[in-house]
This record gives structure tokens, sequence and C-alpha cells, in this order.
């Protein structure tokens, strides 16, 4: 998605590329997303079997986690308060 309008690389249309854009729900494009335990919190497949992370590794990652959750709340009760208060 070279000019971020959505209609995927070669004008061929969204969903058609690496899926590394806007069309996927991230909010910024590029290879920037994180590679981290994800939403499966370190389990395998979702099978509750304990990755091959250590304990201290799980508890950076969940910190690290709690933090981005933290900062995309302020933003996002920043742009709410930009919007109330534009009205």
């Amino acid at each position: 998605m070279p000019r971020g309008d959505k209609t995927g690389p070669m004008g061929q249309g969204p969903m058609t590329g690496r899926r590394t854009g806007f069309c996927t729900g991230y909010d910024t494009p590029g290879c920037t997303k994180n590679f981290g335990p994800g939403r499966g919190m370190g389990r395998v497949m979702g099978f509750g079997r304990s990755a091959s992370l250590s304990k201290e590794d799980e508890v950076l990652g969940l910190k690290a986690q709690a933090d981005y959750l933290k900062q995309a709340q302020e933003d996002i009760n920043r742009r709410l308060g930009e919007l109330e208060n534009a009205e």
C-alpha cells in the first residue's frame, strides 16, 4: 500500500499484499508490528501448554504489553477529549 489509500499493491485492492497496512487494522503501515506473545500470552496454539518463555521473560512481556495498553488508552482519551471539545 504505497500511498496509504487502501488500494493495495499495484491497485489490486485491499488485503492483496503482505497484510501490514491499514486494511488489517493496524494504526501504522509497515513492518513495525510486535512479535511478542500476543493474545495467546505465551501459550502454544491456545491449548494452554507453556511456551519456551521463562517466568522472567513472561513478566517482562506482560509489563511491556501493559505499558502499551496504558499508552493506547491515554491516546484514546486524549482524542476523545479533542473531539468533545471541538463541538
